[in-house]
Parts: structure tokens; C-alpha cells; sequence
């Protein structure tokens, strides 16, 4: 693999941009999961707040004692001297068929909140009443301050974004809660289609921005081949051919400039060396004819003086 890639520029570049591409991707992918995953959470939060609301409403239609006050169509307080006993269940029932999750209200009996009338089950699938909330709920240093909590809770084995509302006395003080809770099934799912819907997305960008980027790549490299087969040619000796990119205003332009100025260097010296051995061909050949002449010469003085 690292053999394949580093044969060949184009490649390694790619190889480069795919993996910082890759990175990136990623990221973008998961700030827009944890986004889109805040946004499920905020609207699973809303949720709660209106079922809560609603089951306020019912509450308040059920017990003429009760007080219901909303504010901007929200609920705002829920006043009423105590819990009273309840008949059976139609209230939470009721509410729970409504928001296809669970109700329950609690009464506080001294320092604990009991759940008198709810459709959450145990284990053994009764009904939990008698029940307390957790002293270690979230829910209970919120509720001490007599505030409304919302957010995710863990219920007999189950995880619902819950609402704990408490019902206030005319002196302030948290006579019971009204409770809903819808299940995280429901969000959890449209998680998953979100995530599924980003990471298909994420790749289908990579793909697309990797293809794109392999040609372009290959296409602003391309000028490159045509310099490899300028040195190969020029160190072959075919000191002849045209240099391309000589003309260029960048990178390759300067490589073709150096290329050419080599080449016309090995020109040059090719030249001078041709002219140099032609003027040892030229002078061997006249020192040869002087020779000759010589031998001609001394030849015939030696025939003349044999005459005399």
C-alpha cells in the first residue's frame, strides 16, 4: 500500500486530501449530531412542558380545589392546601393515553414524596403506588426550591424525559408533584434516523468531494508529466525537444525556465565539444599531410644524393 502511494504524486496528494477531507467530515458530521441530538433533547423538553400542562388541566377539572395558573400559555403555579385522595386512577390514565407515556401524583407525607395514584409499574407489573421518589432523584433539590424539573430520569428500568411539577400550598410550600413521563424510545429513534441521515450525507459529500478532488488534483498536476519526460529525454540526449510550461506563471513555469536554461547549457558544452573535435580532426589531418610531405621530401633529397 505505502509502495503503491509513493509511486505516484497524484496519489499521495489525493491520499493527503481524502484523509485531512476525511477528518473534517467527521467533525462537521459530529457538531452536527450533537446539534441536531440538542435540538431532538430541547423539543423532547417542550414535550414534557406541554404534557405537564396538560395534565395540570385535567388535574385542575378534576379537583375544583385546585388552583391552575398558566402565563403565556404555560403552566405557571399549581396551588391547593393538600393532595387529596384520589377514587382510582382515570386521572393519570388518562393523561398517560394522551401522551402515550406514563402520569403519576405524588403526595408528600413529611420529608418524602409518595406516589398515590400512577400508571408506572414495577417489575411485576402492579402498579407502583406506596411508592416514594428517590432521595437521590435529580429531581429533589430542584423540587426543594419549588421549581418545576424537567429532563431524563431512569423509571423501574426505564429511561423517560420527565416533568416534576410541584403543587404548592397558599403558603408556598410543596404539598405534591404532578408527574409525567414520556418515553426516550420515541427520541432515541429520531436520533438514530438523524444520525443515520448525517453519517449517509457525510459520506455521500466525501465521495462526491473525493472524486473532485482526485481529478482536479490530477488535472493541476498534469503539467508535471510532460517535465518528467523533458529530463528523461534531455538525459537520454535528445537535447532537441521543446520544453513545456516555459511559459507559465507558477511553479511549473519556473521548473520549465530551469529546465531550459540546462538544456541550452548541455547545448552549449555539446556544441563546444563538438567544435573542439573537429579542430583535432582538422589539425590531425595537417599534421598527417606534413608528415607525408616531410617523407616525400626527405625521400627525394636521399634519391638525389644517391645520384651523385
Amino acid at each position: 500500500m505505502l509502495r503503491l502511494f509513493s509511486s505516484s504524486i497524484v496519489r499521495q496528494i489525493v491520499a493527503i486530501t481524502l484523509f485531512l477531507l476525511a477528518i473534517s467530515t467527521a467533525a462537521i458530521v459530529g457538531v452536527t449530531y450533537y446539534n441536531l441530538s440538542r435540538y431532538v433533547m430541547d423539543g423532547a423538553v417542550s414535550d414534557a412542558k406541554d404534557a405537564t400542562r396538560a395534565m395540570a388541566v385535567l388535574y385542575g377539572a378534576a379537583d375544583q380545589a385546585a388552583r391552575i395558573e398558566l402565563k403565556e400559555n404555560q403552566l405557571s403555579t399549581i396551588t391547593e392546601d393538600a393532595i387529596p385522595t384520589l377514587a382510582d386512577h382515570s386521572l393519570v390514565d388518562r393523561t398517560a393515553q394522551s401522551i402515550a407515556g406514563v402520569a403519576t401524583i405524588f403526595q408528600k407525607q413529611g420529608g418524602d414524596y409518595v406516589r398515590i395514584s400512577t400508571n408506572v409499574k414495577k417489575e411485576n407489573g402492579d402498579r407502583a403506588v406506596g411508592t416514594k421518589l428517590a432521595a437521590d432523584h435529580p429531581a429533589q433539590p430542584v423540587l426543594a426550591r419549588g421549581e418545576a424539573y424537567y429532563g431524563p430520569a431512569d423509571l423501574f428500568g426505564r429511561k423517560f424525559m420527565t416533568g416534576y411539577f410541584p403543587v404548592k400550598s397558599a403558603s408556598s410550600a410543596n404539598v405534591g408533584i404532578l408527574f409525567i413521563g414520556i418515553p426516550m424510545e420515541v427520541y432515541y429513534q429520531h436520533m438514530d434516523r438523524l444520525q443515520m441521515l448525517v453519517l449517509g450525507a457525510g459520506l455521500v459529500v466525501m465521495l462526491i468531494v473525493g472524486v473532485l478532488a482526485f481529478y482536479a488534483i490530477r488535472r493541476s498536476v498534469k503539467p508535471l508529466q510532460a517535465l518528467t519526460a523533458s529530463v528523461h529525454s534531455i538525459s537520454s540526449g535528445d537535447l532537441e525537444g521543446a520544453i513545456p510550461c516555459v511559459g507559465k506563471k507558477n511553479e511549473f513555469g519556473d521548473i520549465g525556465r530551469a529546465l531550459a536554461l540546462f538544456r541550452d547549457s548541455a547545448r552549449a558544452r555539446r556544441d563546444l565539444e563538438t567544435q573542439a573535435a573537429e579542430q583535432r580532426a582538422s589539425s590531425d589531418a595537417e599534421r598527417a599531410r606534413n608528415d607525408a610531405d616531410k617523407r616525400s621530401l626527405d625521400s627525394q633529397i636521399d634519391f638525389a644524393v644517391n645520384q651523385l
